[in-house]
């Protein structure tokens, strides 16, 4: 049996946390207990004779695509008993939340694994995502400095307008106005090295970060930023400069079209997970997109897991939107599930796809399929991981 945990599923919920991610904060933690309870109407589980076997959380997210915002669902705490491990289980929970994803109007599902290569399986798709690098302090240093308020919790609100107006140039990440977490109070959540978080506001951007040591040196670590204008820009990282002297690199997290992360290699020992995303449903995906220039097309699907999409479609582009419907005959364009979710957010061109031979047929109609995507970027900052 499948179903949404409540209140009395608690200690069960608790217990296989606690074999499932043994490394984290222990349950007997207050904080633990409460934020386990708080997602409780997002977290189903199966049970096998009452027994909780296996659980996930399915955030209720929306996200920037395409200059939009369209609902998104985050998986998150994906988990199984040892003992009831590599029987199907989990592949049962994520179908079974696919099906109820699409029966609610929700077309895309993103989620950081623990191994790409399992959810592959399941039509999931790796998606670049920056990259982590360490810039030299001193490379930042300007003059004159730009002016700079230190913030409190508070006062983070004040910050959204900039974040929107940032993010909103790329694809996939998420709006922050969600109420299934506190998504900007965790801003200023100390680091799990137990650094405090400093919170700064320009004119036209923002910095969040926090001061740690690393092999004998402080090391600035960037956990939020944003900017809503190219003086925005150059305030930010002039104001990142500032910290030369106290620190000797600043670690940060940069969009794969930020030029001060092109001749930069990423950080040594970097951990930032991977992001995936998949197409819940084709339909669904596609008319919450908006179209620039017509196009007319069939289409045929390849999803080996969600037999809804497992067909061809007729695509129709018409400024404003996307028409989708069934069809049948010759397609124009062959395309595997999780090569869509690439060139549908951007993270990945039609000629890179055939290359591939992840996609197959005319390379036009694969291009005006990529326009949906806006021509942005593709970016989740780790500070949205969930």
């Amino acid at each position: 049996m499948m179903r949404t945990l409540s209140k009395e599923d608690m200690e069960q919920l608790l217990a296989l946390r606690t074999t499932a991610f043994p490394l984290a904060p222990g349950t007997n933690n207050p904080l633990v207990r409460e934020r386990v309870q708080a997602r409780l109407p997002f977290t189903r589980g199966l049970f096998l004779d009452g027994v909780l076997v296996s659980a996930l959380v399915s955030y209720p997210f929306s996200m920037y695509l395409a200059g939009s915002v369209v609902p998104m669902a985050g998986l998150a705490a994906i988990m199984t008993a040892p003992e009831y491990r590599r029987l199907g289980y989990v592949r049962e929970l994520l179908h079974s939340t696919l099906a109820d994803l699409r029966e609610s109007g929700i077309g895309w599902s993103l989620e950081y694994p623990f191994d790409p290569a399992f959810y592959r399986r399941f039509g999931w798709q790796s998606i670049p995502n920056g990259i982590v690098t360490e810039l030299p302090a001193h490379l930042l240093l300007t003059s004159p400095p730009p002016a700079a308020k230190r913030i409190s919790g508070e006062q983070l609100a004040d910050l959204k307008p900039i974040y929107a107006c940032w993010a909103r140039h790329y694809n996939l990440t998420l709006t922050r106005d969600d109420e299934a977490r506190a998504a900007w109070q965790r801003l200023l959540m100390p680091s799990r090295q137990g650094s405090a978080r400093l919170a700064y506001r320009l004119e036209d951007s923002y910095l969040i970060a926090a001061l740690r040591e690393q092999t004998g040196d402080l090391m600035l670590t960037v956990k939020d930023y944003a900017f809503a204008s190219p003086q925005g820009r150059r305030a930010l990282f002039a104001f990142m400069g500032n910290f030369a002297g106290q620190t000797k690199n600043i670690r940060i997290h940069l969009p794969g079209d930020e030029p001060l992360g092109w001749d930069h290699p990423p950080a040594a020992g970097n951990h930032y997970q991977v992001l995936q995303a998949r197409v819940v449903d084709v339909p669904l995906a596609l008319q919450q997109l908006p179209s620039s220039s017509p196009a007319r097309f069939l289409m045929r699907v390849h999803d080996d897991f969600c037999g809804w999409n497992n067909r061809t479609f007729r695509i129709t582009l018409h400024p404003p939107g996307v028409q989708v419907a069934a069809a049948s005959g010759n397609a124009e364009v062959t395309i595997d599930v999780r090569a869509l979710a690439l060139l549908l957010s951007g993270g990945s061109s039609a000629r890179a796809l055939l290359r591939s031979k992840m996609a197959e047929g005319e390379e036009g109609c694969l291009e005006s399929l990529a326009s949906l995507a806006g021509g942005r970027n593709t970016f989740q900052p780790q500070a949205d991981y969930f």
